[in-house]
């Protein structure tokens, strides 16, 4: 390659001549390129691809160009390469993993234990132990062929439970082993540590599968193998009241904690199974979503803070950007958020793949577009705040926030139809373009938004009562991404999550319909039978109850782009109740047709947490 070559097609009209110095040139790219083995795999066909644009620009330019593939590529990629190992391979990789998470300092591993007491009539038998986080949990389980046991009789709530109520009728012996479990101690190697219990909540509790279970609270963070521990306490006998009749005899289990080899291999073993699992089911998940976005990105390459911009395209959906995060140390709580033409939108997570030095990772988001692509410009201006708290360490553990921030902004404009990117020429611009909004807080600071935030209307005197059901709606709210949600309270129901069931036949912001769903059911809810069954057993049906809930759906506009105030129709809600029998019973078919404004007096801020509570109203 050290002269020129004849041109086989010289004469060919369909190949054009090459160009002066062109093998040269082809030499000293292919000798600057890296020989190190890369750690993404490109196949064989995307190699040729590649190989192709660069000699397409070096022919068009005559000069060198880095080539490179998109963020959507890249993790295509690392996938892939995921699923084509064998399985030994994946098994090994999943191993380590669950190596280095079983073998952290605290990690949780659930002791089997064995050591029994006889009480009388009752036999006592320990099932295991597990250590996390300053607490213990022991589980044990309770026999008897004479004796009933029951967590608590002397609160109501528990006296009127109907599962309780069949012991109580079967056996002529009670025993409130919840209540009793208050005096229960734990003592590790001469210290004693009590059960922990609280208002309505027995201090032990018992699963379907017999098995109870106890904890103890500001215990050590782990146990070391060998530690000696003895588990002891009291039961008594007690009336239908749960007041203690006679004691029906006490209790000293001795015991070891012993976290053995067989143990830890069966942890390892496991988790590394389970590993593999999910992994391949995300994996699956993940090429099926990259595999439908665009071929084709734009460049971005820009460093803001310990944030890497790589870049950007756009699908129907929304602005789908690439990027690299730089991870926190320990002791900092880090979040970003996103604007599209000052709008927040939520960010959804397309893929994303942690750097072989955990320090870092290359993440594909979509952001989706904040109202119908109808009312978007066709260039929209991208803002990216991210926001690092350094936390304080509080003892003897927790942290809480300081004042301390690390915020970075990053903004770009796009242009959805070409491609285009533009970058602020200085700060200057880039506040011009995006400046993050604020809202104040009680100690007068002002912080940056984010999501979890709404938009709240009270609504007043909008409330219909049929066959002695009352619906009222109570709030509007508009999300930072972009939904409406509709608070309703109905009151007067025997069985109120049969509300759930039924979504209204239509909702109609001004005019126009909207698709509405639970907040956690896209596609509707149904009560199963199994659950209408522990319903009769567990509620007393002649009692009345109420319920808040909302519905969700999507603007086909946002809030702040309708001129004047909103008018919103809520069409035909079909309410059923459950009757003692279990069966649905047609309370009513509810409509509301109602206005709120739009103008800044009259809306406030307020956390997701609460904006559902309709008595601050």
């Amino acid at each position: 390659m050290n002269q020129e070559k004849k041109n086989a097609y010289e004469n060919d009209p369909l190949f054009p001549p090459v160009p002066q110095g062109y093998y040269q040139r082809m030499e000293s790219v292919l000798d600057a390129l890296p020989t190190e083995k890369k750690s993404v795999r490109v196949p064989k066909k995307r190699g040729i691809i590649l190989l192709a644009a660069a000699l397409a620009a070096l022919l068009a330019v005559g000069t060198a160009v880095a080539v490179s593939i998109s963020t959507k590529e890249q993790l295509n990629e690392v996938v892939e390469q995921r699923i084509e190992q064998g399985d030994d391979e994946r098994y090994q990789k999943a191993r380590e993993l669950a190596i280095s998470r079983i073998d952290a300092d605290g990690y949780p591993h659930v002791i089997p234990l064995e050591g029994s007491a006889d009480l009388g009539d009752v036999t006592l038998k320990l099932v295991s132990i597990e250590v996390y986080g300053y607490e213990a949990e022991l589980r044990y389980t309770l026999e008897s062929d004479t004796v009933g046991f029951v967590p608590a009789l002397s609160d109501p709530d528990f006296r009127e439970d109907r599962e309780i109520q069949k012991t109580v009728a079967a056996f002529d012996t009670l025993c409130a082993y919840g209540e009793d479990a208050c005096g229960f101690v734990l003592n590790v190697e001469g210290t004693d540590y009590t059960a922990y219990h609280g208002d309505s909540v027995a201090a032990s509790g018992m699963d379907h599968d017999g098995v109870c279970t106890v904890r103890f609270l500001e215990f050590p963070w782990k146990l070391e193998n060998g530690t000696h521990l003895t588990f002891s306490g009291t039961l008594y006998r007690c009336d239908t009241e749960g007041t203690r009749l006679s004691e029906i005899g006490s209790f000293s289990i001795p015991f070891v904690y012993n976290y053995t080899a067989e143990l830890r291999e069966a942890e390892i073993d496991g988790m590394a199974r389970e590993y593999m699992k999910y992994a391949d089911q995300r994996d699956a998940a993940v090429h099926d979503t990259l595999s439908g976005l665009p071929e084709n990105a734009t460049r971005i390459d820009a460093v803001a803070g310990k944030t890497t911009y790589l870049d950007v395209s756009a699908d129907e959906e929304g602005v789908l950007l690439g990027l690299e995060e730089r991870f926190t140390e320990i002791g900092w709580i880090d979040y970003t958020y996103f604007c599209m033409d000052g709008y927040d939108v939520a960010d959804e997570e397309l893929a994303s793949e942690i750097a072989p030095d955990q320090q870092s990772a290359t993440k594909l988001l979509r952001l989706p577009y904040y109202a119908d692509r109808q009312y978007i410009g066709d260039v929209v201006t991208i803002g990216c705040v991210r926001s690092i708290n350094k936390l304080i360490p509080l003892e003897p553990e927790g942290w809480m926030n300081s004042d301390e921030y690390e915020d970075t902004v990053f903004v770009f404009r796009y242009n959805l139809l070409t491609g285009e990117v533009t970058l602020p020429k200085d700060d200057a611009e880039r506040d011009a373009w995006f400046t993050p909004h604020t809202f104040p807080m009680d100690n007068g600071d002002q912080v940056y938004s984010f999501k979890g935030r709404y938009d709240v209307w009270d609504v007043e005197d909008v409330s219909d009562t049929q066959n002695g059901t009352t619906v009222r709606i109570g709030r509007v709210a508009f999300t930072p991404d972009g939904e409406l949600c509709i608070v309703y309270r109905a009151e007067n129901l025997a069985c109120e999550v049969i509300a759930w069931e039924t979504l209204p036949k239509a909702i109609a912001i001004d005019g126009v319909e909207v698709k509405a769903h639970r907040f956690l059911e896209e596609d509707g809810f149904r009560l199963a039978d199994d659950r209408i069954a522990e319903i009769l057993n567990t509620y007393d049906m002649s009692k009345t109850r109420w319920i808040t809930d909302c519905w969700n759906m999507k603007l086909p506009k946002r809030r702040d782009m309708y001129d004047g105030p909103i008018t919103i129709e809520i069409k035909d809600w079909d309410l059923y109740d459950l009757n003692k029998q279990g069966e649905r019973e047609y309370v009513g078919t509810f409509s509301f047709t109602f206005t709120i404004p739009v103008d800044d007096a009259s809306y406030r801020m307020m956390s997701a947490g609460s904006f559902t509570n309709l008595n601050e109203h």
